[in-house]
């Protein structure tokens, strides 16, 4: 789970709110560590961080991160959801050309899906991003928290920990959903498989 950011980003939040932590021995992409900063964040008490690949400095104290946060986090959760939502911070260029390559030739997902992305990004790879409307659909410039009446009535599942939490905060039945639930969720049923 170490690869998870996402996760990653919420757990530390929570061990050490409000604080500048340096993280170290992780070393994100740049849609990871987007994803890291908006877990670490998502309540506005955390808008700063470091990563180092090392080890940390031998005069800084260490916090770490139980295994047991990382399974209570993702232990408890409803596996019954109606709507996937991806995006949040918005899928970049590069997820988008990796989330329409994965679900490319596979059958329609038996989950209704939504990709919030920047016209940009989805102007930058059509081919891509219109396979991820054909997949479900595919917002432009919009946030999920501007739906928050249409999310009321929908058990959801996401791919940002940060959403998870304003969703839940405004009445949304919302669940995390790691990267490996998210490619077996996008990838049912490839010919071949």
């Amino acid at each position: 789970m170490k690869d998870d950011h996402s996760l990653l980003g919420w757990l530390i939040s929570r061990q050490v709110p409000g604080e500048v932590p340096l993280i170290c021995g992780v070393a994100p992409d740049h849609d990871e560590a987007k994803r890291l900063a908006f877990s670490l964040n998502h309540h506005g008490s955390m808008p700063l961080f470091h990563l180092r690949r090392g080890a940390p400095p031998p005069d800084l104290e260490r916090v770490d991160i139980p295994a047991s946060a990382w399974d209570d986090a993702l232990g408890s959760q409803d596996p019954d959801v109606d709507l996937v939502v991806m995006g949040c911070p918005h899928l970049s260029e590069q997820d988008i050309n990796r989330w329409g390559r994965l679900s490319q030739g596979c059958r329609m997902p038996e989950v209704e899906t939504w990709f919030f992305t920047s016209r940009l990004c989805a102007d930058k790879c059509p081919a891509t991003a219109s396979v991820l409307r054909s997949r479900g659909k595919l917002f432009v410039d919009m946030c999920p928290m501007t739906m928050i009446d249409e999310l009321r009535s929908r058990s959801v599942a996401c791919d940002s920990y940060g959403l998870v939490e304003c969703l839940r905060r405004n009445g949304v039945q919302a669940r995390y959903a790691p990267n490996h639930e998210l490619r077996d969720r996008l990838a049912l049923d490839r010919p071949g498989r």
